[in-house]
This record gives structure tokens, C-alpha cells and sequence, in this order.
């Protein structure tokens, strides 16, 4: 009897750790400049670290600038680059690009703009491919940058 229990207790833990783990497969990665990249699952095509974002000032001018990289030619790669301003507890969007390269293992994108106020601002990206009917994506954000206006 004691073993029957002690076997549903194990039993009952591994199951209740298999519900919470299942279809969580949103993955972060911290990257050595700070570079934040979210992986939503696994992916076939989409290399890992293939995604980049850069964010920095340049000439008073807010630059980024996102990469998207894969294994193999795909049949569509898109890249949106924003750059955002963190206001009443969220982020908003100023401006953003896009670039969709198509028949190819790279896309990328550039936007600078001169910023109108002080503030904290980000990058933001979203990087996505199509490939034989399967789409992969994945997001990826910087640290922020602090602007001071005189």
C-alpha cells in the first residue's frame, strides 16, 4: 500500500510538471551587448543568432539596424526595425522600416531619425521567414538609450 501511494505521488508531480511545461516553447536569449532575442519555438531554417538588431547615436541621430539570417535561400525573409520611446509605462512606436528580400539567406534594414524630445528609447525588430509553407519568426529588442535635449 505504502509503495501504491508513494507511486501516485511521483506519478501525480511528473504529470503536473508535463502540463505546466507543455507549449511553452518561447525561448530568450540575452546576448553579450545586451540584445534581447525572443525564440518563439524551434526553427529549421532560421539560424540561431541569425537575428540582430543594433541601436546607437550617431550625428544626434537615433540609428538601428536589424539582420535576419538564414541556413538556406528561403522563399521570403521579412525584417521590421522600430524605434521606440517609452512613455506612461509602455513602449510607442516613433518611426519604423521594413524589408522583405525574397529568394535569398539575408535580409536586413536601416532606419535612423533625429529625435524630436528627451526620453528613453529602444530598438525593436521582428525577423520572419516562408519557406515550403512554414513560416519562422522571432523578435528581438535592445537595451535603451537615454536622449537629452537642450
Amino acid at each position: 500500500m505504502k509503495r501504491s501511494v508513494t507511486l501516485i505521488i511521483i506519478i501525480t508531480i511528473f504529470l503536473v510538471f508535463s502540463v505546466l511545461s507543455f507549449g511553452q516553447t518561447k525561448e530568450a536569449k540575452i546576448l553579450n551587448d545586451g540584445t534581447i532575442v525572443n525564440r518563439t519555438s524551434s526553427h529549421e531554417y532560421l539560424i540561431d543568432n541569425g537575428c540582430s538588431i543594433d541601436f546607437y547615436i550617431s550625428d544626434n541621430r537615433l540609428v538601428a539596424s536589424a539582420y535576419t539570417n538564414t541556413y538556406i535561400d528561403v522563399t521570403s525573409i521579412y525584417v521590421k526595425v522600430y524605434i521606440q520611446r517609452y512613455s506612461n509605462g509602455s513602449w510607442v512606436t516613433i518611426d519604423s522600416k521594413t524589408s522583405t528580400v525574397n529568394d535569398s539567406k539575408k535580409a536586413d534594414v536601416y532606419l535612423s531619425i533625429k529625435p524630436l524630445s528627451s526620453g528613453q528609447y529602444r530598438a525593436y525588430a521582428i525577423h520572419k521567414l516562408t519557406h515550403n509553407g512554414k513560416t519562422e519568426k522571432d523578435t528581438s529588442n535592445t537595451k535603451s538609450i537615454i536622449v537629452n535635449k537642450k
